[in-house]
């Protein structure tokens, strides 16, 4: 953070603090005048309200002035290292503030004409027991401010490692999914590139406009980068564009279907979550069949989850079949950066045999809502 911001927040939090104190000072005063005149009244005293509000007030007041200076110390002093040294310390600035509040009680009382302090309280004059009293009054009032300072200013000292800590760790797992998410890209631009390049011998139409559709991917691609996560309707286009490529290149064996809630579209999900998936659905139930393949995807509330399906109808998947596909890279990247954006525990994945024939790929997030629907990038 710019340091000049800093000290300017610094600065307005310790005139938010001197504030409170004299609202504090003025409420704490007031009280003790009402007593104090009533108390006068009651032993056949004449005292003015003014005299009995300016005696109790006055001190107060005069310890939200020296608020400023004590707001300091621990910036200046730190805890450590050196108790001792910093219990000295704190003992002379103690003994020093109280008598300079002291004089300036005395001083502003005289001047305002209502007497010295204590006397105007009704003590004798002289230092004797009471001015003892005050003394050790000062100090106490002293080093309650002071340690009030010392644990504000380290509980504030904890919640900005706490706050640069979670900001250094937002941007690591950032980094490391758009480091993932860039495996992903050469590797189904690849897959892309050779289908187009397939057809080119045969039927170089198709192959030009998969060619087209691929060109429009990239763009949709490139609109999201940087991000980590965008809202659902944002991935449907995605894979949608990714669909029209594929069907370019198996025409009538591809039938795809869709079924979205619609009130899910703005849902946040992992950018580029649903090519992989799809993808791999492509490869195992479209690509080896002659016969025509259906792929479904859909998107349902679960209990405050978001489940996302991709389901096929062609052979199923024998054991072992996705770790010995060479673009099982997909699934696994896919894992890892689901990984990274919710902990272990915060979400499922799963690939597996449907009953009835087929696969299915089921990816369970929580349902979370952007606050605006704009995409905002995570990384500067």
């Amino acid at each position: 953070m710019n340091p000049r911001r800093i000290e300017a927040q610094t600065i307005h939090r310790r005139l938010q603090l001197i504030g409170i104190a004299a609202l504090l000072a003025t409420a704490i005063g007031g009280v003790f005048a009402v007593q104090y005149h009533a108390v006068m009244f009651a032993a056949g005293r004449s005292v003015s309200f003014w005299s009995a509000f300016a005696t109790q007030t006055v001190p107060w007041y005069l310890w939200v002035l020296f608020l400023p200076i004590i707001l300091a110390i621990p910036d200046r002093w730190p805890v450590c290292p050196g108790l001792a040294r910093l219990a000295a310390i704190n003992l002379t600035l103690g003994l020093s503030i109280t008598g300079l509040h002291l004089f300036f009680s005395h001083a502003i009382m005289t001047a305002l004409g209502v007497g010295p302090w204590p006397v105007a309280l009704g003590f004798p004059p002289g230092l004797g027991p009471v001015g003892v009293g005050q003394v050790a009054g000062g100090l106490m009032i002293y080093g309650l401010l002071v340690g009030l300072t010392y644990m504000e200013h380290y509980r504030r000292a904890f919640h900005d490692s706490q706050v640069q800590s979670a900001q250094l760790k937002a941007q690591v797992v950032t980094a490391e999914l758009i480091a993932l998410r860039a495996q992903l890209c050469p590797h189904f631009l690849f897959n892309t590139l050779n289908s187009a390049c397939g057809l080119i011998p045969g039927d170089p139409e198709r192959a030009e406009l998969m060619i087209a559709k691929l060109s429009q991917l990239l763009r949709l691609a490139l609109q999201t980068e940087g991000i980590a996560e965008v809202p659902l309707a944002k991935e449907l286009e995605f894979a949608r564009a990714y669909l029209d490529v594929e069907r370019i290149r198996f025409q009538e064996r591809l039938h795809v279907m869709f079924d979205v809630d619609s009130d899910l579209r703005d849902a946040l999900v992992p950018n580029f979550l649903l090519q992989p998936l799809v993808e791999n659905a492509v490869h195992h139930a479209v690509a080896p069949s002659r016969d025509p393949r259906t792929l479904e995807l859909t998107v349902r509330r679960r209990s405050g989850s978001l489940v996302i399906e991709v389901r096929d109808d062609g052979p199923g998947l024998q054991p072992g079949a996705l770790e010995r596909r060479r673009d099982a890279i997909g699934l696994k990247t896919t894992r890892a950066r689901l990984e990274h954006l919710y902990g272990p525990a915060g979400f499922t994945f799963s690939v597996g045999n449907r009953d009835g024939g087929g696969a299915v790929a089921e990816v369970v997030l929580p349902l979370r809502y952007p606050r605006t629907l704009e995409l905002v990038p995570q990384v500067a």
